[in-house]
C-alpha cells in the first residue's frame, strides 16, 4: 500500500494523477478553513483501468489469411480489443477476452499500427505500445513495354508497389511464354518470337508474399522478315515489281534496291504484299530487300536478291559496205548487260535478214547493188531485249549494160556508150589493146564517153566502169573496139548478170 495521494480544489471537483492501473483507491473529501479540518466525508472505492497489454505481436500473414495478434497480460482485464490503422486511414480490429486473435481484411501494400487495449465492465484500458505492420504489396499498375527492335527484346516498366522487395515478370503468347525478375520497376524479357503478341503480367514480392499477377498489357509483334521474295522485271520500262507473302497483322513494307554500281537506292512503300520500284537505269545490277514495320518496329530486312535490269542499247552501230561483194558489215560497241545481240537488215526486194551473235559484228551477203539497206540492232539478255539502234547503208552501183563503142576512122578516137545500171554517180571507160598492159581511159557522169589518141588497125578490150562516192562496180560490164583506116562501126553488147 503506497503512500496517499492528494489533490486541492477550490471547487467541487478536483483530479489526482499519479494512479497505478489495476488498482483499488478509497476516496475521502474533507473541507479545510483556516488552519481547521472538517471530518472527512464517506469513503468511495475507485477500481482504476486495466494495465495496457505487453509484449505485441503480428505475424505477417500472406493475403487472404488474417493476420493473428498476440500479447501478454496478467491482470483483470475482461475484454481485449486489437486494432490495426493503416496509413491511408483503412482500420481493422478483433475482439477476445484471451491474448490473442486474428485481424482481417487488411488492404495490401499498406503499413498499419497495430496496439491492444484490454477493457472491464466500466471502460477500456490504456493502449499497449503501438506495433507496426507491413502487409504484402499489391499487383504491380501501369504496366507498359517498349520493344528493341534490333535485340529482339521487349523492356517492360511498371510502378513500384509499396512493400515489394522484387518482382517478377511473365508474358504469354501462343508459342512462347518468357520470364524475368528485377528488384527495380523495369525488367527486359528477351528473345521474343516475331509475328507473335504478348500479354505482359506483373506480380510483386516482399519475400514472404506474392501478390496477384497484374493485368495484361498486350505488347503488339514484332515484325517478322518477309517470305517468299518475288521479283518480276518489266522489259522496256525497267519498271521492277517485288512480291512477298503478307503478314496477317497490320504492318507496313518497305522495298529498297541497291545498285551495285553505287548509284543512290530505289525505295518505295506500300501496306500491300507488293510495290513497284521505278527508275532504273538499264543494265543495272541490283539488290533488293524487304522489311515489314508495325506502329512500334521495324523487322530486318529479308535476305537480299540480285536482279539485272533489262541491257542498254548498242552504241556508235557503223555499217560500212563491201564494194566488191554487195555485202554489208554492221559493228557496235558493246552495252551493259548485254549477253548477246540480233541484227537484222532490210531493204528493198528482199526479206528481213537476221543476225545473231554474242560479238559485235554481223555481216550480211547477197544484197541488191545500188540499194539503200536499214540495220537495225537490239542487245538481249536472258529476258529483255533493249531498244533498237538503227543505221542506213547503200551498196555500190550496179554494172552498166548494152556496152557499145564506135570508131571514127581518120581519127584516133572512138565514141562508147552503155545503158546505165542504176546508182552510179561518175564512169570510167578503160581501152586496153590486147596483150598489152597501156590502155587509154575517159571519164563522164553520163551514159558515154569519147577516148581519144586510139591507135589505128589495134583491136581494144572496153571497160565500163561505174563508180558512186565509196565504191567501183567490179568491171563485168565490157565489150571490143577494132580500129582501122575505113570507117566502121563494131558494137559488142555484154550484160553482167548482178
Amino acid at each position: 500500500m503506497g503512500p496517499p495521494l492528494y489533490c486541492h480544489s477550490t471547487v467541487t471537483q478536483c483530479t489526482v494523477g499519479g494512479l497505478r492501473c489495476e488498482s483499488s483507491y478509497t476516496v475521502t473529501v474533507f473541507s479545510i478553513s483556516g488552519t481547521c479540518h472538517s471530518l472527512p466525508s464517506q469513503e468511495v472505492v475507485v477500481q482504476t483501468l486495466p494495465c495496457p497489454p505487453t509484449n505485441v505481436t503480428a505475424v505477417h500473414a500472406c493475403a487472404p489469411d488474417p493476420v493473428p495478434v498476440s500479447w501478454t497480460h496478467s491482470g483483470d482485464a475482461e475484454l481485449f480489443v486489437a486494432v490495426a490503422l493503416g496509413s491511408r486511414g483503412h482500420r481493422a480490429e478483433c475482439t477476445t477476452n484471451k491474448t490473442s486473435c486474428s485481424l482481417p481484411g487488411l488492404q495490401c501494400g499498406e503499413v498499419y499500427t497495430v496496439s491492444v487495449v484490454g477493457a472491464n465492465d466500466n471502460c477500456p484500458g490504456l493502449q499497449s505500445s503501438p506495433l507496426s505492420l507491413k502487409t504484402e504489396p499489391c499487383s504491380p499498375s501501369n504496366v507498359t513495354s517498349q520493344v528493341i527492335c534490333g535485340a529482339r527484346a521487349a523492356q517492360v516498366f511498371w510502378s513500384p508497389s509499396v512493400n515489394a522487395e522484387s518482382y517478377d515478370v511473365r508474358a504469354t503468347s501462343p508459342g512462347q511464354t518468357l520470364t524475368c525478375s528485377s528488384s527495380s520497376s523495369n525488367c527486359t524479357l528477351t528473345p521474343l518470337v516475331c509475328g507473335q503478341a504478348f500479354d505482359v503480367q506483373v506480380s510483386a514480392s516482399d519475400g514472404t508474399c506474392t501478390s496477384n499477377y497484374s493485368s495484361p498489357f498486350r505488347q503488339q509483334p514484332v515484325p517478322c522478315t518477309p517470305e517468299n521474295v518475288t521479283t518480276d522485271l518489266q522489259c522496256g520500262s525497267n519498271d521492277l515489281t517485288v512480291s512477298w507473302t503478307s503478314s496477317p497483322h497490320p504492318l507496313s513494307y518497305s522495298v529498297m534496291a541497291v545498285p551495285l554500281d553505287g548509284g543512290g537506292s530505289i525505295t518505295c512503300n506500300t501496306n500491300n504484299a507488293s510495290c513497284v520500284l521505278r527508275g532504273f537505269g538499264c543494265g543495272q545490277t541490283v539488290n533488293v530487300s524487304v522489311k515489314a514495320s508495325s506502329d512500334i518496329c521495324s523487322g530486318p530486312y529479308s535476305p537480299t536478291q540480285t536482279v539485272r535490269t533489262g541491257p542498254c542499247s548498242p552504241q556508235k552501230l557503223e555499217v560500212v559496205t563491201d564494194c566488191a561483194t554487195n555485202s554489208l558489215l554492221a559493228s557496235w560497241e558493246a552495252s551493259s548487260g548485254a549477253v548477246s545481240y540480233t541484227a537484222t537488215v532490210t531493204g528493198p526486194n528482199i526479206f528481213p535478214q537476221n543476225c545473231s551473235t554474242s560479238n559485235q559484228t554481223c555481216s550480211f551477203s547477197n544484197l541488191h547493188c545500188a540499194s539503200t539497206y536499214t540495220v537495225q540492232v537490239t542487245s538481249q539478255d536472258s529476258l529483255c531485249s533493249s531498244a533498237p539502234i538503227h543505221a542506213a547503208a547503200t551498196t555500190g552501183p550496179c554494172e552498166p549494160t548494152a556496152v557499145m563503142s564506135a570508131q571514127h576512122c581518120g581519127s584516133d578516137g572512138a565514141t562508147v556508150s552503155w545503158v546505165d545500171g542504176g546508182g552510179a554517180a561518175a564512169y570510167t571507160v578503160l581501152a586496153q589493146e590486147g596483150g598489152s598492159h597501156q590502155h587509154v581511159s575517159c571519164r563522164s557522169n553520163t551514159t558515154s564517153c569519147q577516148l581519144e589518141q586510139l591507135q589505128c588497125g589495134k583491136g581494144y578490150n572496153i571497160t565500163v566502169l561505174a563508180e558512186d562516192a565509196s565504191c567501183n562496180s567490179t568491171g563485168g560490164a565490157t565489150g571490143t573496139l577494132a580500129t582501122g583506116w575505113k570507117d566502121r562501126i563494131v558494137r559488142t553488147d555484154q550484160i553482167a548478170d548482178i
